[in-house]
């Protein structure tokens, strides 16, 4: 797990890189995203380090991940729709998918483990990795209620920008 959680990690901070070059996202749609893929995110950063998902939870917990990658990529588009994205902001979304790729190619045999377990929640302690994923995914959640409050101002027609 230790791989997986250093993965994760690596990706919540390139989340918060792209969090940190968003201009102009506003009415584009782009903070519904990055709202929604943020809350998946937080969700799992603040379960992992401290529980397995086993039964058919390891099923939804690999259903999240893919979601994210999708709407990591849908963000792209509809970031490159309302404005001309940098080649670093490009990598940047290239890098994401790529690294949640990883991550459900590191976690598979866990995953296969807790599939093949009975269906809960069950406590696990994976150290400082465990605290560090914690405090992420807590900086995670707060970004994500900025962008669902973005989005909602966008749906209410109010012109927005995001920092």
């Amino acid at each position: 797990m230790t791989h997986v959680l250093t993965l994760l990690i690596v990706q919540a901070l390139l989340e918060a890189l792209d969090s940190r070059w968003r201009r102009g996202a506003g009415l584009s749609g782009e903070p519904a995203l990055h709202a929604t893929r943020e809350v998946i995110q937080a969700l799992v950063l603040l379960t992992v380090g401290w529980i397995d998902w086993t039964g058919q939870w390891a099923g939804v917990l690999i259903a999240l991940i893919i979601l994210e990658a999708v709407i990591t990529m849908e963000t792209a588009v509809a970031e490159d729709r309302a404005r001309h994205l940098p080649p670093r902001e490009r990598m940047l979304h290239t890098a994401m998918a790529i690294v949640l790729g990883l991550v459900l190619a590191g976690w598979a045999p866990v995953l296969y483990r807790w599939w093949l377990g009975p269906m809960g929640f069950f406590p696990a302690d994976h150290g400082p990795l465990a605290w560090g994923v914690t405090v992420l995914g807590l900086t995670v959640l707060v970004r994500a209620a900025r962008d669902v409050e973005t989005a909602w101002q966008g749906a209410r027609g109010e012109l927005v920008t995001t920092q």
